[in-house]
């Protein structure tokens, strides 16, 4: 069942929380997702979908979602999906997390997840958050930048600015020093998360600049990174899933986020009434930060990075909280 909404289409959803009582029959749940882009293109999105979408499907609820919902309409589609009777409204974004915190008052009966990032729910018996440690994300991929650059320059070039992001590059620059301190980072905006041709343009500006190795927190926005970084030759780090088939000649590995674990927890919690109005820590301890297989790289260098991997795990190394100021 398909609904349009302007300038995004609805499709298919997820569940509800512990903080109310659960339908009779899960036939009678319905569940609805926000995305950001189009569900079948970028890199950030389409894990997100394909994880709702099972646990959608596992547990029969009736579902549906909002794609190419930009923050500045999530206000709008929040109170239509929870006016509709939403049991569960899932936000895949940090970047919707205002909306939500301000939404959720309204809509007592309707539980909102936010996917990603949630600093806190604000004491909101109806809001609950799944935050990845964006820090570990960054920290992974500038170790294995520190460890990899010749020019001793490497990039980062980002969307927006969010708080996934923000963090992402703290941790990322921690990384660098970590393994490098020689080494210098230089961060480049889109403004955009469609915006390809300006995402190649940075990209091509940082590599004129003496980076030889470009990481993108950008969704559809980082093809124009991808097309860069093909043209001029120069190493990457993938995001969110394994995307060494995207660029096989520059890809030297990816870090990956366990969105089916994410959303299969979501999905199982909500049947049993335990979802709970918190924020849940997303480690690489609990594996739901990973790495995909090594390219292009050393003996010596993978067993760095694995090893640094294993000392976050073990909690020998503390990766700061902090956030990046653009």
């Amino acid at each position: 069942m398909t609904t349009k909404l302007r300038h995004y289409a609805l499709l298919v959803a997820l569940a509800s929380s512990c903080a109310f009582s659960l339908p009779a029959a899960a036939a009678d749940v319905k569940a609805s997702a926000l995305f950001t882009q189009k569900v079948s293109e970028g890199n950030w999105d389409p894990p997100g979908y394909a994880g709702f979408d099972a646990a959608a499907k596992k547990h029969g609820w009736k579902s549906n979602y909002a794609e190419e919902a930009t923050y500045d309409k999530a206000p709008e589609i929040l109170a239509d999906f929870a006016s509709r009777g939403s049991n569960l409204v899932i936000a895949h974004s940090s970047g919707y997390a205002s909306a939500v915190l301000d939404a959720a008052p309204n809509f007592p009966k309707t539980t909102f997840s936010v996917v990603s990032a949630l600093a806190s729910t604000k004491g909101l018996p109806n809001v609950n958050g799944w935050a990845f440690k964006w820090q570990e994300v960054g920290y992974l991929a500038g170790v294995t930048a520190g460890l990899s650059t010749k020019s001793n320059k490497v990039g980062v070039v980002c969307a927006d600015v969010i708080p996934a992001f923000t963090q992402a590059i703290a941790g990322f620059m921690e990384g660098v020093k970590h393994v490098n301190p020689n080494a210098k980072v230089i961060v480049s905006w889109v403004g955009s998360f469609t915006d390809a041709a300006k995402a190649k343009q940075l990209t091509l500006a940082q590599i004129s600049q003496g980076v030889d190795l470009v990481v993108a927190w950008a969704d559809t926005a980082g093809l124009g990174v991808t097309e860069a970084i093909k043209q001029e030759k120069v190493a990457t780090i993938g995001m969110y899933s394994d995307e060494e088939a995207m660029a096989p000649d520059q890809m030297l590995t990816s870090v990956m986020l366990n969105f089916p674990k994410v959303y299969a927890q979501i999905g199982d919690l909500y049947s049993a009434g335990k979802l709970e109005p918190k924020v849940y820590t997303l480690t690489a301890k609990d594996d739901y930060i990973k790495l995909a297989a090594f390219h292009h790289l050393t003996p010596e260098v993978e067993a760095k990075i694995n090893a640094v991997m294993t000392e976050i795990k073990d909690g020998k190394i503390t990766i700061p909280d902090t956030d990046y100021k653009p």
